[in-house]
């Protein structure tokens, strides 16, 4: 599938199985036109982002886990957010957008977790996270 191929670093590979299907698609078929058209902009945006020399990795790994988790792809943003974490323990950022996929996969205690310590880490309290995770 188009998506393994990119999670396999196969972006250009990626790309063709999308021309392909492009191709073989009805013109009638608006909404699978939609579907390539939408595959193909999240390509771009994670290539860019991949190339992009004025990021460090843990800004990185932060713009692909707000990606995936627009996607609704959970562990892929779980694990980006996860790599950027490790690159530095006080990254606020990371430490908010996991506690939302915490929360997003039912994790209400790592939720919480991370969302005090992102409000610790930024400053930044009375959120709409906050109020999402804290039920307020």
């Amino acid at each position: 599938s188009v998506y393994i191929k990119y999670l396999m670093g196969k972006n250009s590979e990626a790309l063709q199985l999308i021309s392909i299907k492009e191709k073989n698609i009805l013109f009638k078929d608006a909404p699978e036109k939609q579907t390539i058209n939408n595959l193909r902009k999240v390509l771009a945006d994670l290539t860019e982002i991949i190339n992009n020399i004025n990021l460090d990795e843990k800004n990185k790994s932060l713009e692909k886990a707000k990606i995936y988790a627009k996607l609704k792809d959970y562990n892929l943003a779980l694990n980006e957010l996860n790599n950027a974490i490790l690159e530095d323990h006080n990254f606020g950022d990371a430490y908010a957008l996991r506690a939302m996929v915490f929360y997003y996969l039912n994790l209400k205690s790592e939720a919480l977790k991370d969302l005090e310590m992102a409000e610790r880490l930024t400053g930044k309290f009375d959120t709409p996270l906050s109020k999402m995770i804290r039920g307020v």
